[in-house]
Protein backbone atom coordinates (compact mmCIF):
# COMPACT_ATOMS: atom_id res chain seq x y z
CA UNK A 1 0.00 0.00 0.00
CA UNK A 2 2.87 2.35 0.84
CA UNK A 3 4.52 1.60 -2.49
CA UNK A 4 1.28 2.45 -4.31
CA UNK A 5 1.00 5.78 -2.46
CA UNK A 6 4.59 6.74 -3.26
CA UNK A 7 4.06 5.93 -6.95
CA UNK A 8 0.83 7.92 -6.98
CA UNK A 9 2.50 10.90 -5.33
CA UNK A 10 5.39 10.73 -7.82
CA UNK A 11 3.01 10.70 -10.79
CA UNK A 12 0.99 13.59 -9.40
CA UNK A 13 4.12 15.67 -8.79
CA UNK A 14 5.39 14.91 -12.30
CA UNK A 15 2.13 15.93 -13.91
CA UNK A 16 1.89 19.03 -11.74
CA UNK A 17 5.47 20.05 -12.65
CA UNK A 18 4.89 19.53 -16.37
CA UNK A 19 1.65 21.48 -16.28
CA UNK A 20 3.35 24.41 -14.52
CA UNK A 21 6.15 24.70 -17.09
CA UNK A 22 5.76 27.50 -19.66
CA UNK A 23 4.94 26.25 -23.11
CA UNK A 24 6.89 27.37 -26.18
CA UNK A 25 6.12 26.84 -29.76
CA UNK A 26 8.77 25.10 -31.93
CA UNK A 27 9.08 28.27 -34.02
CA UNK A 28 10.07 30.26 -30.93
CA UNK A 29 12.85 27.78 -30.15
CA UNK A 30 14.14 27.94 -33.73
CA UNK A 31 14.19 31.73 -33.63
CA UNK A 32 16.23 31.80 -30.42
CA UNK A 33 18.97 29.35 -31.53
CA UNK A 34 20.50 31.23 -34.51
CA UNK A 35 20.75 34.53 -32.66
CA UNK A 36 23.00 32.90 -30.04
CA UNK A 37 25.70 32.14 -32.64
CA UNK A 38 28.15 34.91 -33.63
CA UNK A 39 27.54 36.56 -36.99
CA UNK A 40 31.03 36.03 -38.46
CA UNK A 41 33.11 33.03 -37.46
CA UNK A 42 36.84 33.65 -37.79
CA UNK A 43 39.18 30.75 -38.47
CA UNK A 44 40.99 29.49 -35.40
CA UNK A 45 44.76 29.82 -35.59
CA UNK A 46 47.13 28.56 -32.91
CA UNK A 47 48.92 31.26 -30.97
CA UNK A 48 52.03 29.14 -30.40
CA UNK A 49 53.60 26.38 -32.45
CA UNK A 50 55.70 23.89 -30.45
CA UNK A 51 58.07 21.33 -31.92
CA UNK A 52 57.70 17.91 -30.27
CA UNK A 53 61.43 17.25 -30.60
CA UNK A 54 62.20 20.32 -28.52
CA UNK A 55 59.88 19.08 -25.79
CA UNK A 56 61.50 15.63 -25.79
CA UNK A 57 64.99 17.12 -25.34
CA UNK A 58 64.08 19.20 -22.30
CA UNK A 59 65.03 17.74 -18.92
CA UNK A 60 62.16 16.74 -16.68
CA UNK A 61 61.61 18.83 -13.58
CA UNK A 62 62.63 17.21 -10.30
CA UNK A 63 60.03 15.45 -8.19
CA UNK A 64 59.86 16.77 -4.62
CA UNK A 65 58.50 14.76 -1.70
CA UNK A 66 58.22 15.42 1.99
CA UNK A 67 59.19 12.76 4.51
CA UNK A 68 60.08 12.44 8.18
CA UNK A 69 63.73 12.35 9.10
CA UNK A 70 64.47 8.99 10.75
CA UNK A 71 64.61 9.18 14.54
CA UNK A 72 63.10 12.66 14.76
CA UNK A 73 59.91 14.60 14.23
CA UNK A 74 61.31 16.83 11.45
CA UNK A 75 59.78 16.99 7.98
CA UNK A 76 62.39 17.03 5.21
CA UNK A 77 61.73 17.94 1.56
CA UNK A 78 63.76 15.91 -0.93
CA UNK A 79 63.90 16.66 -4.66
CA UNK A 80 65.19 14.03 -7.10
CA UNK A 81 64.60 12.74 -10.60
CA UNK A 82 62.25 9.83 -11.27
CA UNK A 83 65.19 7.41 -11.71
CA UNK A 84 66.67 8.55 -8.38
CA UNK A 85 63.31 8.05 -6.64
CA UNK A 86 63.18 4.52 -8.05
CA UNK A 87 66.65 3.75 -6.63
CA UNK A 88 65.60 5.35 -3.33
CA UNK A 89 62.54 3.08 -3.12
CA UNK A 90 64.69 0.02 -3.85
CA UNK A 91 67.18 1.01 -1.17
CA UNK A 92 64.37 1.53 1.36
CA UNK A 93 62.94 -1.90 0.48
CA UNK A 94 66.33 -3.52 1.12
CA UNK A 95 66.73 -1.70 4.44
CA UNK A 96 63.22 -2.74 5.49
CA UNK A 97 63.93 -6.34 4.54
CA UNK A 98 67.14 -6.32 6.58
CA UNK A 99 65.34 -4.78 9.56
CA UNK A 100 62.61 -7.44 9.47
CA UNK A 101 65.22 -10.22 9.21
CA UNK A 102 67.07 -8.73 12.16
CA UNK A 103 63.89 -8.76 14.28
CA UNK A 104 63.23 -12.35 13.26
CA UNK A 105 66.76 -13.34 14.25
CA UNK A 106 67.75 -14.67 10.82
CA UNK A 107 70.81 -12.53 10.36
Amino acid sequence: MIRFRSCLVSVVLLVWGCAGAPERQPTELAAVAPSAAPAAVAPITPALVVDANELANQPLPPICRQSLRPGSNVIVTQCMSAADWKRFAQREALETRDLVRMFQGKR
